[in-house]
């Protein structure tokens, strides 16, 4: 299999950097820090209980299209007895 590897990747924390696939120092910090800071902000929201009677909350990794769009609709959500 031949696979072109980038030396550079533009993302939302910055220029992630790589060497023959493996990150450099830079890349790895900003990474962590950007984990440290997801934990942080999720410990502050999970501490709170929802403002109404309920709250569903999706995460969504690598959404399609469809879902950005807006068309894709979670399914109904019954409740339990």
């Amino acid at each position: 299999m031949n696979q072109q590897l980038n030396d550079k990747i533009q993302s939302s924390i910055g220029t992630l950097e790589y060497k023959d696939g493996a990150p450099s120092k830079e890349t790895v910090t900003k990474a962590y820090d950007y984990l440290d800071l997801m934990h942080g902000v999720e410990a502050f929201v999970n501490a709170y209980p929802p403002a109404g009677n309920f709250s569903l909350i999706l995460r969504l990794y690598w959404p399609e299209a469809s879902v950005l769009s807006g068309e894709w609709r979670p399914p109904d959500v019954k409740k339990v007895q």
